[in-house]
C-alpha cells in the first residue's frame, strides 16, 4: 500500500481463524522535483453575434463568450457552458435571451450590465438575462445568471426551469406576469442587498420544488405574488421542499405590505388631474412608443407609463400638472378594481421557513409540516383592510376579506413575539402537532 506493506498472519487457532494487520513504515523513495506549471489556457474571446443562427455558428466553432444585443430563440439552443453576456446600451426590456414558442435555453450562463441608480438610491434602469414570451412554452436548463445581473427570468407565457440559479441581482430572479405558470426544480438564489423579491408572480401560477430561495442579504420577500385556484379547486401556488431564507410573503397583491398594488395606487385622480412629477416629456413619450413597438396594448402602454413616472407621495406639490383623458381614468379605475380583487390559493408542505411569514387579506393557505423561524415569524404587517384610495366608493368584491390560513404541524419559533394577535385573526387555525414557542418558551 504505497510506501507501506502490509503483512498477514493466520495461524490456525483452534478452528478459529484471527486475522493481525501488522503495518510497518518504510522510507519514502526519493520523488523527482516539481514539474514546472503549464502554461494558463488564452482568455476566450468575445464574438459578437445578435441571432440564435450566428451564436450558435459561433458556439458550434469553440466560442466560450457571446456578446449580444438580444438573441430571440424558438427551438432548442444549446449553448455548451458559453456565456451570452447583454451588451450595454439596448433598452431595457430587451433581455439577453428572448425565448419564443417552444423555445429552450441549455447549458448557459447568462450576464447583463450592472442595473444603474440614483444619488438617492433609486433604480433608474435594468436589463434582463431571459425574457419568455406569452405564446411561449419554453425551458431553461442547467443555466447560471451571472453575479450582478438586474432582473433574471421574466415570464408572460409557460415555462419549465431546472438546475438555474442566480446570485446578488439588483431586481427578481424569477417574475411571472398575468395569466403565467412556472414549474421550478432543483433551482434558487441567493439576492444581494438591493434585490428585491427573488420569485414574484402576478396573478400567475407556479410550482417550486426542492429549491432554495434565500433573500436574506437585505432584500425583500423571498417569495411574493398571487396564485388564483385551477379551475378545479386545487392550488394555484405550490411550494414542496423548498428553503425559503429572508422576509417571506405570499401576497395576494404582489407586493409586500399590500400598498402600492402594481403602482395604480400611484394614480390619484383628483377632478381628472394627475401627477407627473419631474418627468421629461420627451422620455415618457419615448418609453410609451418603445412599449406599443412591442405590441402592447393601449391598456397596457397607460399602465406601465403610470407605474414609471408618477409618484403618490408628491400629489400636492404638483396637482394639476398633467389631465386625464375619462378614457385613461376608466381603464385606471378598472385595472385597479382587478387588482384589488385578486385572491391567492397556496400550498406549502415539507418546507422551512427561516424569516417572517407574512399573512395578508384575499389569502387561501395551507403550510403543512413546514419549521418556521423568525423575529415575528406570523407576521400581520398585511392586514384584512388596506389604505384603499379615497377618490371614489369602493365596489363590494374590492372590500378584502379575512384570510383564511392554515398551519398544520408545523413547529413555529418566534425569537421576538408571534407578529399577530390569534383573537384578532380566528380565520388564522393551527392544527395537529403545531406548536408555537416565543423566546424559547412554549406559548402556544
Amino acid at each position: 500500500i504505497g510506501p507501506n506493506w502490509l503483512h498477514m498472519n493466520m495461524p490456525n487457532n483452534g478452528g478459529a481463524e484471527e486475522i493481525n494487520f501488522d503495518y510497518q513504515r518504510v522510507a519514502a523513495p526519493p520523488t523527482d522535483p516539481t514539474p514546472p506549471a503549464p502554461p494558463a489556457p488564452p482568455a476566450p474571446t468575445p464574438v459578437r453575434a445578435d441571432t440564435a443562427v450566428a451564436a450558435a455558428a459561433a458556439i458550434a466553432s469553440g466560442a466560450k463568450w457571446i456578446q449580444t444585443s438580444g438573441l430571440d430563440i424558438s427551438s432548442t439552443f444549446d449553448a455548451q457552458g458559453a456565456l451570452i453576456e447583454l451588451l450595454f446600451g439596448g433598452p431595457s426590456w430587451k433581455a439577453a435571451v428572448n425565448l419564443n414558442g417552444k423555445g429552450k435555453l441549455l447549458n448557459a450562463t447568462v450576464r447583463t450590465p450592472l442595473s444603474t441608480y440614483n444619488a438617492s438610491g433609486e433604480r433608474t434602469q435594468f436589463w434582463k438575462a431571459i425574457a419568455v414570451s406569452s405564446n411561449a412554452d419554453a425551458t431553461i436548463s442547467n443555466v447560471t445568471i451571472a453575479a450582478d445581473a438586474g432582473f433574471c427570468i421574466h415570464n408572460f407565457g409557460k415555462l419549465n426551469v431546472e438546475n438555474t440559479w442566480a446570485s446578488t441581482f439588483s431586481d427578481y430572479f424569477y417574475f411571472g406576469e398575468e395569466e403565467s405558470y412556472v414549474s421550478m426544480k432543483f433551482s434558487g438564489y441567493r439576492g444581494g442587498s438591493r434585490s428585491e423579491s427573488g420569485f414574484r408572480v402576478a396573478h400567475g401560477r407556479y410550482l417550486v420544488e426542492d429549491c432554495i430561495f434565500d433573500n436574506s442579504s437585505g432584500g425583500k420577500a423571498a417569495m411574493r405574488g398571487d396564485s388564483p385556484a385551477w379551475p378545479d379547486g386545487s392550488p394555484g401556488g405550490v411550494v414542496r421542499r423548498t428553503k425559503l431564507v429572508g422576509n417571506v410573503g405570499l401576497n395576494p397583491l404582489t407586493e409586500d405590505d399590500g400598498g402600492q398594488m402594481m403602482g395604480i395606487d400611484r394614480w390619484r385622480v383628483v377632478d381628472k388631474w394627475i401627477v407627473q412629477p419631474g418627468i421629461d416629456k420627451a422620455v415618457a413619450v419615448a418609453y410609451a412608443k418603445s412599449l406599443k413597438t412591442l405590441g402592447k396594448s393601449r391598456r397596457e402602454v397607460v399602465i406601465a407609463c403610470a407605474d414609471r413616472f408618477l409618484s403618490v407621495d408628491q400629489l400636492m406639490a404638483y396637482a394639476n400638472k398633467a389631465k386625464l383623458t375619462a378614457s385613461d381614468i376608466d381603464l385606471t379605475l378598472a385595472h385597479r378594481k382587478t387588482e384589488c380583487s385578486r385572491h391567492s390559493d397556496a400550498l406549502i408542505e415539507d418546507s422551512e421557513i427561516v424569516g417572517d411569514y407574512r399573512i395578508c387579506a384575499r389569502m387561501d393557505l395551507t403550510v403543512k409540516r413546514t419549521p418556521i423561524t423568525g423575529d415575528q415569524p406570523i407576521s400581520g404587517n398585511s392586514q384584512a383592510t388596506y389604505p384603499w384610495p379615497v377618490d371614489r366608493v369602493l365596489d363590494a368584491d374590492e372590500v378584502a376579506p379575512p384570510p383564511d390560513v392554515t398551519f398544520e404541524d408545523c413547529p413555529i419559533t418566534a425569537r421576538v413575539a408571534v407578529g399577530i394577535d390569534f383573537t384578532k385573526w380566528p380565520t388564522v387555525k393551527l392544527t395537529g402537532s403545531t406548536t408555537v414557542k416565543m423566546n424559547g418558551a412554549q406559548s402556544i
